[in-house]
């Protein structure tokens, strides 16, 4: 290598090494003035630094997961309506039969007062009341309690009649819509307190949101002052004799599915056309409010969704007379008519040996004094589950037996009028999904029948009765009877006999609870628990009854679907699902603004001024930009590692790690687009307006909180050039996508490298811009008095001075307006103070109009230096 070489490859060396050194020594200067000067810069850079934890670490916490509390709104449910007897009869004319049963119907509906003119209840009658009438109607006597042998006539009210007499078998259930919402609240902890006292709560919907401050209202003039007014956020109005019209129409369409033309228009009094119009005014008012919060008043409509659980879904439950769904209901009876029963039966020794608002389960007729003999224990006997039994679990002689036996003569009946009515099984069919449902039900049908449960009810009614005291070696027959082996063949439990005779055997778990056989409700719920418990290996793994439907559900699906589970042929999966809080999912968002925002901070509590006066521009503007990034780190820095102190750890640490990385590489992102819109235009104001409309650009379309593409089209368009798109994007993906069991996938991060390299592009924009236009235009201005080259070439015309270096005529000097070329090189590279003096002196920073110019101003008085400075920067 020649030495000329060297020398200028030395040279060169020298010359780069100097500029670095330059430009560290401009940061030394930035770093030392800016924060390191006083205590009171100190100060002020701790307080930028935690400026993003003020915005996004205080929102996180505050929405953190705020649809819970949307629960606690105080919600009205408002009872105009009143208590009904809702009857069931399954009727069939003795002389028609199985095959040939086209007189069979179901007669359904609310019963109306002797003369017929108002469904009973409709005048104010309490409970108490409307179940002494249906003790009197179920024991042989009329409305007023008279004996009546040879029955009494019953008028529903759409119409349909039906008698009373001791071989017809009629169902009444004291009902109302209150009980039936009553229902799918969650149960009172405290039975003592009244309906119209107590603060009941709904299960949660969707298992993100329950509501917990429903209140209770009955009473007419409360009702009338607080419809849509402002102390329930959402009420639920149920109008008068809305149960009973429900009910009369739903008998109406049953009653149809079977019956001629002829007997319709002879047994109902409206058509079912009537019936519908009348359907359509009698509709639940349901309201709520947008007026306190709208985002209260979106969620709030999902008040719906709770109205339709509690109403909708137990229309069906209402169809089949199992009002509100629940087995209990079948099984327990009100205090009352237990004590209506032993007075009935000649009981004198004990006065209401039950509390009136408590429900029992009687398991068999109790062993009291007065109930001595057959005739006594019979009034007793329809109130028990399985009637009159001796120590060996066989009815007695005369016995009738219990609500068990009863439930089986009614099943059979049940499974011949579905029979009969083929559309009613098509119906389930298509709500469950499954065309072989139909079919399904038919068989099983069929087969309960061909077993003879019906004639085959005491031998039941024993089996299960000894399995449950314990002492199944004294029953007669053996336990696997004929219904119970095509019941299992027909679901496929032909090999598991065994197991159902274990479960039989192993049922006694009551103990010495059954020497009183009567329980109330709370004992007897805790019993069957114990022995669902004890049972958990043939019961598909429950462990309470309340668990029995759903593992009966899943089991009845894996049937009819052929083997395969629901989630065997859908397979659902949400990625993140366990994160989904909004402190998270919105968090992101609030984490990003905050950031945003305390860049933004930056541009005032920094300047854009040149402390080294050798600096070049280049190295003057990265000064700048390396104190903002180094200020930036600490903010992101503290703002991530806060938000994991306060609830962000769920996510796990290395999760975490990432999502700090990434923040760094945003925090940098936005200090080199910020930091180029300060410097770009003279005056920083409308720099960083300019950056406020990049903020509220990404507010709106960077997809924090809804997708672009579900807004407007131009939001959708800007949300592909704001830079909180693509952070916001990769934040998302590595939040949701690597706090996972599983390794992330290719996917993932090909999705995060991908926004991770739009940001060189922002970057590749925004530096040009800052070190081309800002820094260049910024030191003219500070050397030079203005970066125009015009003003300058003016302004040093003005001081008579030589510019033939700095400005050459590119037209004829006589045109009328010529043209120069510039050369910024001819000038001074350091502060030129009289060229500075003379550029502002023409042409001052901010023009002023002659009227305000020439009036007279006093002294503008200022606070202290930090006022000062901005007063200064505005004038």
């Amino acid at each position: 290598m020649s030495k000329n070489i060297d020398k200028n490859f030395e040279k060169r060396n020298e010359t780069i090494r100097g500029w670095f050194k330059g430009l560290g020594h401009a940061i030394k200067i930035e770093i030392e003035s800016r924060i390191l000067m006083s205590w009171k810069r100190i100060i002020k850079f701790i307080g930028i630094g935690v400026v993003p934890i003020i915005y996004g670490i205080t929102c996180v916490l505050a929405f953190w997961n705020p649809i819970e509390g949307i629960g606690r709104a105080p919600i009205a449910i408002m009872n105009n309506d009143h208590n009904i007897i809702l009857v069931t009869s399954f009727e069939e004319e003795e002389t028609s039969s199985f095959a040939t049963s086209s007189k069979y119907h179901l007669k359904m509906g609310a019963l109306n007062y002797s003369n017929g003119s108002a469904p009973i209840g409709s005048h104010g009658e309490t409970v108490e009341d409307l179940n002494k009438l249906v003790y009197n109607l179920q024991n042989g006597k009329d409305f007023e309690g008279n004996s009546t042998p040879a029955g009494v006539e019953l008028v529903l009210n759409n119409g349909l009649k039906l008698k009373t007499k001791a071989n017809k078998t009629i169902k009444y259930e004291v009902t109302s819509s209150w009980e039936i919402i009553k229902s799918k609240l969650l149960p009172k902890t405290d039975k003592t307190i009244s309906d119209q006292d107590y603060l009941f709560s709904a299960p949660k919907i969707a298992d993100k949101m329950a509501l917990t401050n429903i209140r209770y209202i009955d009473n007419n003039q409360e009702i009338t002052n607080q419809w849509k007014g402002t102390k329930y956020y959402a009420q639920l109005k149920i109008k008068e004799n809305y149960l009973a019209n429900l009910i009369g129409y739903a008998g109406t369409l049953l009653y149809q599915a079977g019956a001629t033309d002829d007997e319709i228009a002879n047994n109902l009094n409206k058509t079912l056309a009537e019936w519908v119009a009348e359907m359509k005014n009698n509709q639940i008012d349901i309201w709520t409010t947008f007026e306190r919060n709208f985002i209260f008043g979106y969620y709030m409509s999902t008040f719906n969704t709770f109205a339709e659980g509690m109403i909708i879904k137990a229309i069906p439950s209402v169809l089949t007379s199992l009002v509100g769904t629940n087995l209990l209901n079948t099984l327990s009876t009100s205090g009352d008519i237990l004590n209506l029963a032993l007075a009935d039966a000649g009981n004198t020794s004990v006065v209401n040996e039950f509390d009136n608002y408590q429900k029992y389960v009687a398991m068999n007729v109790p062993n009291l004094p007065d109930l001595g003999t057959s005739e006594q224990r019979q009034k007793f006997e329809k109130y028990t589950i399985f009637g009159d039994v001796d120590e060996n679990g066989k009815l007695r002689s005369s016995a009738k037996g219990g609500k068990l036996i009863n439930s089986i003569n009614e099943l059979t009946d049940i499974g011949k009028w579905l029979l009969e009515n083929t559309k009613v099984l098509d119906a389930l069919g298509i709500i469950s999904g499954n065309s072989q449902f139909p079919q399904f039900i038919k068989t099983l049908i069929i087969n309960i029948i061909e077993a003879g449960i019906k004639e085959d009810a005491p031998h039941i009614n024993q089996v299960l009765y000894n399995a449950l005291v314990g002492q199944t070696d004294k029953t007669e027959e053996t336990i696997l009877s004929s219904v119970i082996k095509k019941i299992a063949k027909l679901l496929g439990l032909d090999n598991s006999l065994k197991d159902i005779e274990k479960f039989l055997n192993n049922l006694g778990t009551f103990n010495n609870t059954l020497v009183d056989p009567i329980m109330n409700q709370q004992q007897f719920i805790k019993n069957a628990d114990q022995s669902v418990l004890k049972n958990s290996d043939v019961l598909l793994g429950a462990t309470s009854v309340s668990q029995l439907p759903n593992k009966l559900k899943i089991f009845f699906n894996d049937k009819l679907l052929g083997g395969f589970t629901p989630e065997e042929i859908v397979q659902v999966e949400i990625q993140g699902e366990n994160n989904g809080l909004y402190g998270i999912g919105l968090g992101i968002f609030f984490l990003v603004i905050g950031l945003w925002v305390g860049v933004l901070m930056q541009t005032f509590i920094f300047d854009r001024g040149k402390r080294v006066a050798k600096s070049t521009a280049v190295q003057w503007y990265l000064s700048k930009t390396v104190l903002m990034m180094l200020t930036v780190f600490v903010q992101a820095t503290l703002e991530i590692w806060l938000a994991y102190a306060v609830g962000w750890h769920m996510l796990g640490l290395v999760t975490m790690f990432y999502i700090w990385l990434w923040f760094i590489a945003s925090g940098f992102l936005f200090v080199i687009i910020i930091q180029a819109l300060w410097f770009i235009v003279k005056d920083e104001s409308i720099g960083k307006f300019m950056t406020v409309i990049v903020m509220v650009l990404s507010l709106a379309a960077g997809g924090g909180t809804f997708p672009a593409f579900a807004q407007f089209a131009f939001f959708h368009y800007i949300s592909y050039l704001v830079p909180f798109t693509y952070v916001i994007r990769g934040f998302t993906a590595i939040t949701f996508g690597t706090s996972l069991a599983d390794p992330t996938t290719l996917a993932t991060q090909l999705y995060i490298l991908k926004n991770f390299a739009i940001f060189f592009i922002y970057i590749g924009i925004f530096v040009s811009l800052g070190l081309i236009i800002g820094s260049k235009n910024r030191l003219r201005d500070m050397n030079y008095g203005a970066h125009s080259a015009k003003k300058v070439l003016i302004a040093m015309t003005a001081l008579s001075r030589d510019t033939s270096n700095f400005a050459s005529l590119k037209t004829s000097k006589f045109a009328r307006k010529p043209k120069y070329k510039y050369s910024w090189k001819a000038l001074p590279k350091t502060f030129d103070q009289e060229l500075y003096m003379k550029c502002r002196e023409l042409f001052p920073f901010e023009g002023e109009f002659k009227w305000h110019k020439n009036k007279s101003h006093d002294f503008v008085q200022k606070p202290n230096y930090s006022d000062e400075d901005q007063i200064t920067r505005n004038e």
